[in-house]
């Protein structure tokens, strides 16, 4: 599978203050990576440490946090984990799913997708 890069913004929660980033689409990481000097300069904050298994077997807490992300015109509020300072980006899977995009790295792109829909639940807004 290839690998390509997008920009995108990144920004903090009050939409105060964005950051443009080109980032890596890896959809084999789950949430995106984003080195914290980068974060820290748009006063996105860790909400909390969490804990990540590396394949080496090693177990590491690391910094984790919530920013706002506006790719292809999409503006989500997605997970984001504070990478060490130096750090290549990375968009991950969550802040794709969330934008409705996916990756298409035969083309190299993003390409929207229309989220599954389920009604039937006995509300009014059900389509007929």
């Amino acid at each position: 599978m290839g690998t390509f890069s997008v920009s995108m913004l990144v920004g903090n929660l009050n939409k105060s203050s964005f950051v443009e980033v080109r980032a890596l689409a890896d959809t084999g990481s789950v949430h995106s990576y984003i080195p914290e000097d980068i974060l820290e300069s748009v006063d996105v904050r860790p909400t909390e440490t969490r804990a990540f298994a590396f394949a080496d077997d090693r177990v590491v807490d690391i910094p984790f946090g919530y920013a706002v992300f506006v790719i292809e015109g999409m503006e989500v509020i997605a997970p984001v984990i504070f990478a060490g300072q130096g750090s290549s980006p990375l968009l991950g899977a969550t802040t794709l799913e969330a934008a409705h995009l996916a990756a298409d790295s035969v083309n190299r792109r993003l390409t929207p997708v229309l989220p599954m829909g389920r009604y039937d639940n006995g509300s009014r807004n059900a389509p007929r």
